[in-house]
């Protein structure tokens, strides 16, 4: 997995000023973290708009961890503006976007010393609760192809089968579309499949 340069994090930090505004998200809903659990400071409007899909490391790749490491950070950060999360609670491997207490000498010495962060993992996770079955992701966040479904929460009691091209387990703050396209094959959309399990039908 790439590591993430703070020397450019930084960079861009310094024309980037924190502001709350009544903005939406990309399905519509208001982007305050108050009424919306998907509320992202990377959606149109917020902080780190146009700053979270972009190569960070300038490799000339724009990476699944470098998009995921922002909007996962872009969900903290929002919630930080608004006044949710304190200094205190926020994620240590998204600080670098909190906004500085350092002086600018401080800034200056960021700049030219890049310290290196690892981004978060994948989810990783095992039988999740699915309607009114459950499915065992079996460690990984994706099924692809049969989904076998159970009926007790432990996924030893089989209960049916089905087919997919690739489901995906997303809690917040990941991205649904960007934990699709974690494979070989380009999904153009996920859509919720039981609104609460935060498990989401890949589309081609």
């Amino acid at each position: 997995m790439k590591h993430v340069y703070l020397s450019l994090i930084s960079i861009i930090l310094l024309g980037m000023s924190i502001t709350v505004q009544a903005q939406v998200d990309d399905l519509g809903n208001l982007n305050d973290p108050n009424t919306n659990e998907r509320a992202n400071a990377c959606f149109q409007g917020g902080s780190l708009e146009g700053k979270c899909n972009i190569d960070i490391d300038n490799d000339s790749v724009v990476s699944l961890a470098e998009t995921t490491w922002a909007w996962e950070c872009g969900w903290y950060l929002i919630r930080f503006e608004y006044g949710l999360l304190t200094r205190e609670n926020f994620p240590a491997f998204c600080s670098i976007l909190l906004p500085s207490e350092a002086n600018a000498e401080d800034t200056n010495a960021l700049i030219e010393h890049p310290v290196l962060i690892e981004p978060p993992a994948l989810p990783s996770v095992g039988c999740q609760k699915f309607g009114a079955a459950y499915v065992d992701f079996g460690g990984q966040h994706f099924i692809e192809g049969l989904i076998t479904f159970y009926s007790d929460s432990n996924c030893s009691i089989l209960g049916g089968n089905d087919f997919a091209d690739r489901i995906v387990y997303s809690p917040a703050p990941f991205i649904p579309l960007d934990l699709c396209n974690t494979g070989v094959i380009e999904f153009t959309s996920a859509v919720i499949v039981v609104i609460g399990d935060d498990i989401y039908n890949c589309i081609l």
